[in-house]
């Protein structure tokens, strides 16, 4: 049986093969239809992914694995900004692909792959910060963020050091090669 340490470790290695695996059989093995970015579609699908790759980096200039716990920013409205970014990244590259197969490996892929991810992180923050994460834990939603909170906060700390130090420059990477990827896919 799989145990969830061992998951943990390669979570990212078996989301990336079998992501680029379901790229390469819908693009190249059974050819599927892409939406111009050009078009309402297309354009609403890159949005999304822009957005996700927005929020992801937004998240990352707050978040100092355990050295404190983040709840400033993104993070006083969600506890997981980063995986609700990756989660709008996707939807973003499904509005743009629009294929049921690709959906639904994609879309189980994130569940099986975040799911325990978040579970599993969840656990060690109550262990790491015993008196901070209940609160926090009550007062912020899992997944999906109390946009309506954001009034309440005022100034807040993002750093460019942490930005870089998560490395998520490589997400903004990635989401515009697949954009153009998907663009010159579609102009074919």
């Amino acid at each position: 049986m799989l145990n969830a340490h061992f998951f943990g470790r390669i979570r990212v290695k078996v989301a990336q093969i079998t992501f680029f695996s379901l790229f390469a059989y819908c693009f190249f093995i059974e050819p599927i239809t892409v939406a111009p970015l050009s078009e309402c579609r297309g354009l609403v699908g890159a949005t999304l992914a822009i957005a996700g790759a927005l929020i992801r980096s937004l998240s990352a200039g707050y978040i100092s694995k355990n050295d404190f716990l983040a709840s400033e920013g993104l993070y006083a409205l969600t506890r997981n900004p980063l995986y609700f970014g990756s989660f709008v990244g996707l939807l973003g590259f499904n509005v743009v692909i629009w294929d049921p197969l690709f959906a639904g490996v994609s879309f189980a892929l994130f569940a099986i792959t975040y799911i325990p991810t978040i579970l599993k992180e969840e656990g060690g923050l109550a262990i790491a910060f015993p008196e901070q994460w209940p609160v926090f834990k009550r007062s912020t939603p899992r997944f999906f963020p109390a946009f309506w909170r954001l009034r309440a906060y005022g100034q807040i700390s993002w750093s460019y050091e942490l930005w870089v130090r998560n490395k998520e420059y490589k997400g903004i990477g990635t989401v515009i090669l697949l954009l153009l990827v998907l663009a010159w896919y579609a102009a074919r």
